[in-house]
């Protein structure tokens, strides 16, 4: 079973949040998967985990990219594990997976 974990957004926002929950899952080498509401909130994460500290950027891809499945962090609009993720990070209001099973930690963050 999933360890479940729950960040509130009270003072941060989630631009903020997700690339420190990101880097210590890649610490642990833990692949992770990340599901936001939809195609416009994926895009604008995207890109701001290319440019979101100027001394570093955090590799990743969407799920509709050929090579996401060997890549480390897949970010995606659907329910699924295109990646075979440890760590799953639902926002911006998804909800928790009904398949725990599938993964080590999942991350609920909520506003």
């Amino acid at each position: 079973m999933a360890e479940i974990l729950f960040f509130h957004l009270q003072s941060r926002p989630l631009e903020q949040v997700l690339p420190t929950i990101l880097e210590r899952a890649l610490a642990r080498e833990q692949k992770v998967v990340v599901e936001v509401s939809s195609q416009e909130r994926l895009s604008a994460v995207d890109d701001h985990l290319w440019t979101y500290a100027d001394e570093s950027f955090l590799p990743h891809v969407t799920a509709l990219e050929a090579d996401a499945p060997q890549n480390p962090v897949v970010l995606t609009t659907q329910a699924h594990n295109p990646n075979a993720a440890h760590v799953r990070v639902c926002a911006d209001g998804v909800r928790i997976p009904d398949a725990l099973q599938d993964y080590e930690r999942v991350v609920l963050i909520f506003d």
